[in-house]
Parts: C-alpha cells; sequence; structure tokens
C-alpha cells in the first residue's frame, strides 16, 4: 500500500483539483458513449453460421440491459435483442470463431471488428466508420461490467485499445501485402 502526502495544503488541493477533473472526464467520456449506444448506429452484424454479413442498426435499450439490432430502430417486430447480463466480455478485434472462418475474404478492417462472449456463442460485429468503434467497444465494455452477473473478461483500458487498433490497422496492411505483421514490420524498419 503506497501512502501519498502533499507537501503543502496547496499541493493537497492542486492534486484534488486534478482529480476531480479527471473523474469529470471519465464520466462524460462514459456518458457520451452510453448517449451513442442508446441512440444507435448501423453496424454489420456476422452470421455464425456462414460468416456472411448484414447490415442492421444496432442500439441499447433504455434500461441498458439489452442490445437490440433491426433494420431500423423503429422496427418493433422484426427487431433482436440479446441480454447483456449474460454476456462475458468484449473483445476487439476479429478474433472470434465467426471472424476466423472468414479468411482472407472478411469485408471489414479487423480494427472495426468486435465480439461479445457469452457462453457457447459469440455475437460478432463490425462498426461501419472509425469514429464509431471506440464509442461502442468502450460503451459494450461499462455496460458489461456493470450489468454482466459472468463478466470474466477484464477490461481493455483506452490506452490500449489505441494501440491494439494501430496494431490492427498494421496486421490490415501486411495481410494486404500477403505477408505476416511481423515480416511486414522487419521488411519495413530496415
Amino acid at each position: 500500500e503506497e501512502l501519498f502526502r502533499a507537501s503543502s495544503d496547496k499541493d493537497a488541493a492542486e492534486w484534488v483539483a486534478v482529480i476531480d477533473r479527471v473523474v469529470s472526464y471519465e464520466q462524460e467520456r462514459e456518458e457520451a458513449s452510453l448517449r451513442l449506444l442508446t441512440a444507435g448506429s448501423g453496424m454489420f452484424k456476422y452470421n455464425y453460421s456462414n460468416s456472411k454479413r448484414v447490415k442492421r442498426f444496432f442500439w441499447l435499450d433504455d434500461n441498458r440491459f439489452e442490445l437490440v439490432w433491426g433494420k431500423s430502430k423503429s422496427d418493433g417486430q422484426g427487431a433482436q435483442r440479446v441480454d447483456l447480463r449474460g454476456c462475458i466480455g468484449v473483445v476487439y478485434g476479429p478474433v472470434a470463431t465467426t471472424f476466423a472462418r472468414c479468411g482472407p475474404n472478411r469485408e471489414d478492417p479487423a480494427w472495426a471488428c468486435l465480439s461479445l462472449l457469452f457462453v457457447g456463442r459469440t455475437l460478432d460485429l463490425a462498426c461501419a466508420g472509425e469514429t464509431h468503434i471506440r464509442a461502442w467497444f468502450y460503451g459494450l465494455q461499462l455496460v458489461v461490467a456493470r450489468v454482466g452477473a459472468e463478466a470474466t473478461v477484464p477490461l481493455l483500458p483506452d490506452g490500449l485499445f489505441v494501440v491494439y487498433k494501430a496494431r490492427w490497422k498494421l496486421w490490415d496492411v501486411a495481410h494486404s501485402h500477403r505477408m505476416t505483421l511481423r515480416t511486414f514490420l522487419v521488411l519495413r524498419l530496415r
């Protein structure tokens, strides 16, 4: 256990102010992500049986317990739902079996993919735009951490998300040249 002591009351007040700003920033970011998830956006859902994708509109229900999708948000009867309380984690990148079966024919870039893990199945998605992947991944992690009774996958901090996103982008470029990421980097850095 570490104990930090400010050398003066002024230093202590500055520490508290900085911590308050960081907490406020994180709370605002959290709420912005959850607002986006509740409003919803278009994403591609990959089908487990044939690895084909379909574009659907995804949103978080008002109680923030279910992820809902359909052709549109007003598609009440055709909407499908998954209860996030049964989700054990959210994984970034095309690492689930569904994505692996696509092989080089996957239509979406690796950095746009994420999977929700459930016991015995996954829900595999790809964001349609670069601006939404971070919000969806971060927001779904938050929701699953809060409501997922069986959540066991560790949360990926934002800093690591940025590193992984860069790695997935490099991976895509390497594979477009028919190379592994390692070979591509070695040849480029020489």
